[in-house]
């Protein structure tokens, strides 16, 4: 392994919580797991034992060790407070990969829950000096050894995780029918916002229209100021919908369709329909029934046609919404039978 010490100092570690994250009273914590191959050319698993993790030692003496984690600050991106735990905690840097999950878990006092987010960090940097280099111990282990001594069950079912994803090449598919969006990857989106672009169609333009273009503004305006994963609007000849996935939370949600309502407006600009798909919810808006899904036959009523594709969207993320909700919980009962057998 040709990994280079990296002789710099660091700055200090954050203090306080001024700026902590909570969602609905859950501390909101991020961490991640950094890894490199034994073989420098290697970029996929084949043995496990061709992978080695860094745990670090807890700041509590006898406290076993664990990997990087602490609180996600307001000022931050979810990203960087990984990155910015790893330099802090165990003085290595390198590449943040897609998230291996969300697990909720209690705090040390055992009645503060906690809402904890683990990422992969493949490892391009130590450095011989970092901000927590005085009290802490990292030590470069397999992933059976670090199973022995990490201290916390969900950071060893998220290094399970990245097992099984670096073992098995990484597959995605996203798919748009008329009127729905399905996903399905072999890395863990369950509960982890995501406001990635997944898929974008802008109608041809009518030409720059100010009456237009301020109704469709107001309409998309009056949508990301409506409470609920699933919102409808209209402002005479312009309509829109706009949905998110049921494991979201209320202010993810929001976040998300916001940014998706913003992106329509200025990727679509003058056009007269608009799609825009995030990796966790939908918005879409159409002037005078000209969305490409509106092409009825002649006869054919079009504002049915727009409703009842809206009416099976609607269906279908609720499907989609309760499959999400049912893995969840199984996934729940798993742990509590896990945390109650230990």
């Amino acid at each position: 392994m040709g990994m280079e010490l990296k002789n710099m100092v660091a700055l200090v570690s954050r203090t306080g919580r001024h700026l902590q994250r909570y969602n609905k009273g859950h501390r909101q914590v991020v961490g991640c797991i950094p890894y490199r191959y034994r073989n420098d050319s290697q970029t996929s698993l084949e043995d496990e034992e061709d992978l080695e993790v860094l745990v670090i030692s807890s700041q509590r003496k006898g406290k076993g060790m664990l990997f990087p984690k602490g609180g996600w600050e307001s000022d931050e991106s979810i990203t960087d407070a990984a990155l910015r735990e790893a330099v802090e905690e165990a003085g290595v840097s390198g590449v943040i990969e897609c998230a291996l999950g969300k697990w909720n878990f209690k705090g040390q006092s055992h009645d503060a829950s906690k809402e904890g987010y683990i990422f992969p960090l493949l490892v391009k940097e130590q450095l011989y000096f970092w901000p927590e280099k005085d009290i802490r111990q990292r030590i470069w282990m397999s992933v059976s050894e670090a199973k022995k001594v990490c201290q916390h069950w969900w950071m060893k079912e998220a290094l399970d995780e990245l097992v099984c994803r670096l073992r098995s090449p990484q597959r995605h598919v996203v798919k748009e029918l008329e009127g729905c969006f399905v996903k399905y990857d072999n890395d863990t989106f369950l509960g982890v916002e995501d406001k990635t672009v997944v898929l974008k169609k802008c109608g041809p333009s009518v030409g720059y229209d100010t009456a237009a273009t301020s109704r469709r503004d107001a309409m998309l305006a009056g949508l990301a100021g409506t409470g609920g994963p699933y919102r409808v609007g209209g402002s005479g000849d312009i309509q829109g919908v706009a949905q998110c996935v049921g494991d979201l939370s209320v202010s993810e949600c929001q976040d998300c369709m916001s940014e998706a309502i913003e992106r329509l407006k200025s990727d679509c600009g003058t056009a007269n329909y608009g799609d825009m798909f995030l990796s966790k919810c939908y918005a879409r808006y159409s002037t005078s029934g000209a969305h490409i899904y509106s092409k009825p036959p002649d006869g054919h009523d079009a504002s049915s046609d727009h409703d009842e594709a809206e009416k099976t969207f609607a269906i279908i993320i609720g499907l989609l919404s309760g499959v999400a909700l049912f893995i969840i919980f199984i996934t729940f009962l798993r742990r509590v039978s896990r945390e109650n057998g230990k």
